[in-house]
């Protein structure tokens, strides 16, 4: 499975909940007042997980760093395409609190996740 490589479970949990498109499993992963930023700029994580839930995906982890908090691989994205992208996330007991992602120059992070 593409997901054997994280070996944070909370971080896998929320990356397994992506592939398979779960919009309950990812939000019950972040707090209520979750942000997440794009290239930055703040953007609704509810938006987010609406627009990419079952359009965007990993297709393969290359490399899983600082503790599991940080992924980089191969992503599709039913709107802009394959490419390759970084997801990085801080942990706060119990939830993930921030994730970074950057692809194609973007870059985006997610608070409360």
């Amino acid at each position: 499975m593409i997901t054997d490589a994280l070996t944070n479970p909370t971080v896998k949990a929320a990356i397994e909940a992506l592939q398979r498109s779960d919009r309950g499993d990812w939000s019950a992963l972040f707090e209520p007042n979750a942000t997440l930023y794009d290239d930055g700029s703040p953007r609704s994580l509810e938006t987010f997980t609406r627009d990419a839930l079952g359009h965007e995906r990993f297709t393969s982890i290359e490399r899983v760093d600082h503790d599991g908090l940080d992924v980089v691989g191969a992503f599709h994205s039913d709107k802009w395409g394959d490419f390759r992208t970084y997801l990085g996330l801080t942990r706060r007991v119990p939830a993930l609190m921030t994730a970074g992602h950057e692809s194609r120059g973007r870059k985006f992070s997610r608070t409360g996740c």
